[in-house]
């Protein structure tokens, strides 16, 4: 028995690999394709481009550049009002109620964090 390489293709037609085709022990001369694969020889693909086949031979185009993707929304204004709130403000409470802050510097403090993340404007 023996043996040729063939041309697997993915589902859109797209070369994917040289395959191994094994002749049909039952019939000489035929060759046992893999599934997907098809009887032509490999072609070679130069970077940056890939090969479809077309039912009459391979062409070959570039690879498209995919979209980047978009970055995370940032979060909502209240959600930062809150962190900054427990980050910034919160301990000037505790300090206040311990008398090693003011009452005017917490409040400072929060009305400083409302400027920076002002509610969004109504719909």
């Amino acid at each position: 028995m023996s043996e040729k390489i063939v041309s697997q293709l993915d589902q859109d037609g797209y070369f994917v690999a040289a395959v191994v085709a094994d002749e049909s022990p039952l019939e000489p001369g035929t060759f046992l394709m893999p599934a997907g694969a098809i009887d032509e020889a490999p072609p070679t693909v130069k970077p940056g481009t890939r090969a479809k086949y077309t039912g009459k031979g391979f062409v070959f185009e570039n690879i498209p550049v995919p979209e980047p993707e978009p970055g995370p929304k940032p979060a909502p204004a209240e959600i930062m009002r809150a962190q900054a709130y427990r980050d910034e403000a919160d301990p000037l409470f505790f300090k206040w109620q311990r008398d090693e802050a003011t009452k005017a510097e917490w409040l400072a403090k929060i009305a400083e964090i409302k400027a920076r993340y002002p509610d969004a404007p109504a719909a």
